[in-house]
């Protein structure tokens, strides 16, 4: 078993590097254009590959292992799939379904119960990662399902950037929080002062992606269709 979770971890390493490093290009190439949507489609395959062996190495560490850290990593790519899955989602189609805001809905939830998942276990551990994870996973549950729940009209390029901006910057927070980790001094990440780069680039990219809502303003025709596809 042991074999088989690090080449899972291999895997997740080499895939990782390689989409935070594809997550630039579609960043500043202009949007719509060739390079811009076959980079982006590319960096969507590699984050799937991503968030799929972190959910693998979730179970291993939770169920095998015995580590809570588990809890936090299995947060995270909870946080990176549902952004990663509604930018690709309004970049292809444009257009929200019932049943793609049904599947929001359900994993807006999904991400509160997993951050009270880790509130509970960091509170009772005293394990700094998961009590910051917890808060950024409330916050962003939160604002999933409201945003959901309550959806009426929306511009679909702002949906579909922010959505991608938002993986990259939990993917980078992912990074930062599980691999960086290893080859940073002790003291910096058993102490609270490890809060600022885990928790920037998730701020980063919410605050683009506000500034990118307000330069794609929700347009008049633009609301949501009344029918089940």
């Amino acid at each position: 078993m042991d074999n088989i979770y690090s080449l899972i971890l291999r895997i997740h390493i080499v895939f990782g590097a390689l989409s935070l490093v594809l997550f630039w290009i579609p960043v500043f190439t202009r949007k719509g254009k060739k390079t811009h949507n076959r980079v982006g489609r590319w960096y969507v395959v590699l984050m799937s590959v991503v968030v799929l062996t972190a959910f693998l190495m979730c179970l291993d560490l939770l169920f095998r292992q015995g580590s809570l850290f588990g809890l936090g990593l299995g947060l995270m790519g909870f946080l990176t799939l549902q952004p990663l899955i509604q930018g690709y989602y309004l970049g292809k189609y444009r257009v929200m379904s019932t049943k793609f805001i049904t599947l929001m809905k359900a994993m807006g939830i999904s991400i509160l119960l997993l951050s009270a998942i880790n509130l509970y276990f960091g509170l009772t551990h005293g394990i700094i990662l998961l009590l910051i994870f917890a808060g950024i996973g409330l916050s962003a549950g939160t604002a999933i399902t409201r945003g959901f729940f309550k959806v009426d009209r929306y511009n679909h390029i702002a949906t579909h950037l922010s959505g991608m901006l938002i993986s990259g910057g939990a993917a980078y927070t992912a990074f930062l929080a599980f691999g960086a980790s290893s080859f940073l001094p002790s003291g910096l990440t058993n102490s609270w002062w490890v809060l600022i780069p885990w928790v920037l680039p998730t701020v980063a990219a919410l605050v683009a992606s506000t500034l990118w809502r307000k330069k794609y303003p929700v347009k008049k025709d633009r609301i949501v269709p009344q029918n089940p596809n």
